[in-house]
């Protein structure tokens, strides 16, 4: 009789764990967003940005939405003219960082033409190269411009560079190959062993190639 009171008992606190961690699991990631104003659904999915892309939530709370559900909604400017200004989604949906909110459409309007798609393409495609910047990045000047890409990238997850090896902003003068060869940036790859070296000047630096 005891030892089954005792089983009983561990089974109950096994219960109280699972429901304790999915409680907490609810409460650190929050469901999709639906905005219904100024236009009607619009989807926004915490999933893709804080799992997928890795951001924290100090990326866009209290800075750029509040984080009270929909509350950005009361604000006057919440439309494509602020974020085309680079306010809201539009401070990183700036084809950039992420693609342009002024491209794509139904990645974030469900009920506009392209959506199924887009669905489509998510289920056979890899999430996040659902939204994975498309055009390439342009670094430096002259010939020895670096032209990087995403998609030639596409095997590794936003979290595997951001935030740890670089920042979702750059300013100039802030890469430099002194720093790629001491194991920073790039170079945290592109060492010989996972990557091909740095000192392959032409495989990034697309001027010197043309020489």
């Amino acid at each position: 009789m005891r030892r089954n009171g005792l089983i009983l008992f561990i089974l109950l606190i096994n219960l109280m764990v699972f429901s304790l961690k999915a409680l907490a699991e609810d409460s650190i990631m929050p469901g999709d967003i639906f905005y219904t104003q100024p236009v009607s659904s619009v989807r926004f999915s915490h999933v893709a940005h804080v799992q997928g892309a890795s951001l924290g939530c100090d990326i866009c709370h209290p800075g750029l939405f509040k984080t009270e559900a929909l509350s950005v909604q009361k604000e006057g400017d919440f439309n494509m003219e602020a974020l085309y200004k680079g306010k809201y989604c539009g401070a990183c949906h700036n084809g950039e960082m992420a693609f342009s909110s002024d491209s794509q459409c139904a990645r974030c309007h469900t009920g506009v033409k392209g959506l199924k798609r887009v669905k489509a393409y998510a289920k056979v495609g890899s999430e996040m190269e659902y939204f994975r910047p498309k055009k390439p990045l342009l670094l430096g000047d002259g010939d020895y411009r670096v032209r990087f890409s995403h998609q030639r990238h596409s095997g590794f997850q936003c979290r595997d560079c951001h935030t740890g090896l670089f920042g979702f902003s750059y300013s100039r003068g802030q890469i430099s190959m002194e720093s790629i060869q001491k194991g920073k940036y790039c170079g945290a790859c592109h060492n010989g062993e996972m990557a091909f070296s740095s000192s392959n000047c032409v495989a990034c630096h697309e001027g010197l190639a043309m020489r």
